[in-house]
């Protein structure tokens, strides 16, 4: 019997697998690895990180993966004005390049990363292949979000708002809409906006497919004097996290601190941290920026905070608190990318619900069972076994 083949399209390379769409398209090889699929990884150059050639090659060797590089280039066509991000993927090198692996190769799915890529893949021609999108967030919303965070509230803000952005918003409503048409199956990273998609777009083709965050080590809940509050930025020149690390400095901590003084230490961490809250720093405060071993660390923490209200998607650094035990508090939009799990974590809606939350998981009882549920809960979510059997049910 043939190998079956999937060609997969990131705008990224995947190695290191560090951000968390990274981690996502990594979870993807593997699986398809394992369904014994012939894989090819097509992904472009960072526009604004070097890219290490070497590093990529190496790790595509180490997980049995091709590999092949796409210029990122910006030709002079106005189509381009009129779709949201494509410009850079959609050049003839990388038309040129995808066309000939196809014609070649006859893959028998194409996977394709964002809706960012529908307009690409309008393109090509795509013989037998079955067309399939990852959604990692509802880009219409997403973008309105980041804008709003940015512009403030208000209805003077509101309408300078819809006055500089509506031709994002109407590019990006025709990529969604042309991502539909063209795909046989789209996977949804976020519960959120799977039903979301289903409700707007009245379609089935959207289909609920968590990120697969392999195995993780457990944190034991400990009885301590001072409790670790984890925040985990990421990227904070993203705005969506720079907006939940302000919240957290601004609002949370005076207020925590005051009720509840030297029972909570905060660690906040992500590249370009210490640029933002190094003058924040105390001793119930630790600014850390970016981790090599980000799990040396969070196995002293007692505690996740995730105070975001803004982006679409699934918040990965929500999801993998989860699923080691660490007993998690934040909005209920922070918890939007997976179906309500009852006794798992803490809702909280402004400062003075999250100054409850923190003395509610002062009780030693209660951080266990949230620890115990929400370890259970998402690990059937994102288990290896029920994300293979929701692929082969698709008939991959």
């Amino acid at each position: 019997m043939p190998t079956r083949k999937v060609f997969i399209f990131s705008p990224i390379p995947i190695f290191p697998a560090i951000a968390a769409n990274q981690k996502d398209i990594l979870g993807h090889v593997l699986l398809f690895k394992e369904l014994g699929y012939d894989i090819t990884l097509f992904c472009y150059n960072r526009e604004r990180y070097p890219t290490d050639f070497d590093l990529n090659r190496q790790n595509a060797l180490k997980y049995g993966i091709k590999i092949e590089f796409l210029k990122r280039k910006r030709e002079q066509d106005n189509i381009y004005t009129y779709w949201y991000q494509v410009g850079p993927l959609v050049n003839v090198h990388a038309i040129r390049t995808i066309q000939s692996h196809i014609e070649s190769e006859k893959p028998d799915i194409l996977l394709f990363e964002y809706t960012r890529f529908a307009y690409l893949c309008s393109l090509l021609k795509k013989g037998d292949a079955k067309i399939i999108f990852r959604v990692h967030n509802f880009e219409l919303f997403h973008n309105y979000d980041k804008a709003k965070i940015n512009m403030g509230d208000g209805l003077y803000n509101w309408l300078k708002m819809i006055k500089r952005d509506w031709r994002v918003w109407l590019s990006i409503l025709f990529g969604e809409r042309l991502m539909l048409k063209l795909s046989d199956e789209i996977l949804c990273i976020s519960w959120g906006d799977f039903e979301l998609y289903k409700r707007i777009f009245l379609t089935n083709k959207p289909i609920y497919f968590p990120l697969y965050l392999g195995e993780f080590t457990k944190v034991d809940v400990k009885d301590k004097e001072t409790l670790d509050v984890i925040y985990m930025g990421g990227n904070f020149s993203n705005n969506v996290n720079r907006s939940g690390g302000d919240y957290l400095v601004k609002k949370i901590i005076p207020l925590v601190n005051k009720k509840h003084p030297k029972k909570f230490r905060f660690h906040i961490t992500g590249r370009g941290a210490r640029e933002v809250y190094d003058m924040k720093q105390t001793e119930n405060l630790i600014v850390h920026d970016f981790v090599e071993d980000i799990e040396s660390l969070y196995n002293k923490m007692d505690i996740a905070c995730i105070p975001i209200k803004a982006g679409r998607g699934c918040k990965i650094k929500m999801l993998e608190a989860l699923k080691k035990g660490v007993p998690t508090i934040g909005f209920r939009r922070t918890f939007s990318g997976i179906p309500y799990i009852a006794n798992s974590f803490i809702f909280a809606e402004n400062a003075k619900d999250y100054v409850k939350a923190f003395e509610k998981l002062l009780s030693v009882s209660i951080r266990q069972e949230l620890s115990r549920n929400s370890q259970r809960e998402v690990d059937i979510l994102t288990n290896k076994e029920r994300l293979l059997s929701c692929l082969r049910d698709l008939g991959f």
